[in-house]
């Protein structure tokens, strides 16, 4: 089955893309989430092209245990992204998975480290079958 990751923040969206029978993953990308429909738009779009049938959606407890303007807009997320895909969206815990990336500096780019930690949140998954 086709996955996607997603490490959400409120200007980057990072990607991975998985194959949950091989527990293979990789680095897709970052989008620009300042027009937050566009993003969710991008997803979708990509979501098509490569035959996604499952996302990965990264989750911190501690950041959506009370209502802030930050859990406001990853609540507005999910509902738009399930809206968009039709498809099943799963949590997982994504605590410190930035900070993993940016340790890790198996990335090129300037902000790839979204995308990075969108693959630690796909390989958090993975284990998760085991």
């Amino acid at each position: 089955m086709n996955v996607l990751a997603i490490d959400y923040g409120l200007s980057k969206i990072g990607l991975a893309l998985g194959e949950s029978s091989e527990k293979i993953g990789a680095i897709y990308g970052i989008i620009n989430n300042k027009n937050k429909n566009a993003g969710i738009d991008q997803i979708a779009e990509i979501c098509k092209q490569e035959n996604i049938e499952l996302i990965i959606l990264g989750y911190e407890e501690r950041w959506h245990s009370t209502l802030t303007p930050y859990s406001k807009h990853y609540q507005q997320f999910i509902i738009q992204l399930e809206k968009s895909t039709n498809l099943k969206i799963v949590k997982v815990d994504e605590s410190l998975t930035t900070q993993m990336a940016k340790r890790q500096k198996i990335y090129n780019l300037k902000g790839e480290e979204d995308a990075t930690a969108a693959l630690i949140i796909l390989n958090t998954y993975f284990e998760s079958l085991s």
